[in-house]
This record gives C-alpha cells, sequence and structure tokens, in this order.
C-alpha cells in the first residue's frame, strides 16, 4: 500500500485523547490485537480519511499487510526494515462509519 496524498499533519486540530479509543469499542478482540500499538496510518487514521476524503487512501488499503507493534520499541524496529510502507497497525480494518465519530469533534476550519 502506497500513496501519493499530501501528508497532513492534525495534531493540535483535534484533542489528543479523541486520537485513541475508538477501535476498543468497534473491534472484536482479535482485531484489536491486530491493530497493536500504532502511532500512524493504523486503522483509526485510515478511518477519519475514508471519512473526510476518501480519494486519499489507496485503493489496495484492504490488502495491506498488518504490521503489529506492541510498544515503541516494536514500531521502531518495524520502520527500519528496507521497504517498510509507511504505517503501523492494520489500515486494512478501516472503515469511513469508523472515522465519522472520530472527526465530529475536530473544528470544522480544520476541515
Amino acid at each position: 500500500m502506497s500513496t501519493a496524498a499530501p501528508l497532513v499533519h492534525l495534531f493540535g486540530l483535534k484533542p489528543l485523547f479523541l486520537c485513541c479509543g475508538i477501535e476498543d469499542k468497534v473491534f472484536s478482540t482479535k482485531e484489536r490485537e491486530e491493530e497493536g500499538f500504532t502511532v500512524h496510518a493504523g486503522a483509526d487514521e485510515q478511518s477519519e480519511i475514508l471519512f473526510l476524503r476518501p480519494e486519499f487512501v489507496p485503493q489496495d488499503y484492504r490488502e495491506a499487510e498488518s504490521l503489529t507493534g506492541r510498544n515503541f520499541a516494536d514500531l521502531v524496529r518495524i520502520a527500519k526494515v528496507n521497504g517498510w510502507p509507511g504505517y503501523f497497525g492494520a489500515p486494512r480494518l478501516a472503515s469511513a462509519a469508523m472515522g465519522a465519530p472520530c472527526t465530529s469533534s475536530m473544528p470544522r476550519t480544520s476541515l
């Protein structure tokens, strides 16, 4: 999975405590374990983009290999692998429906 879409840094536009936790409400235990610990482009972020700007999500995201980490050390190890695709977690689990409540608290001027 790769994308040519521009990267947008949303930190400061959305309260940090709202960046996490939606997975616990919608994922099964197995899906939550697959998503693991992620800080970039996992199912939650992919879901937000699917809801806001689906044209920026690669069409093959459902086939993306899961890159599951349990902590920062795992993420560093994953990111150092030659050919790392630039994401963590399980973006294949993303959905626009999951992204909708995550983005509802963002200021309208940022959308």
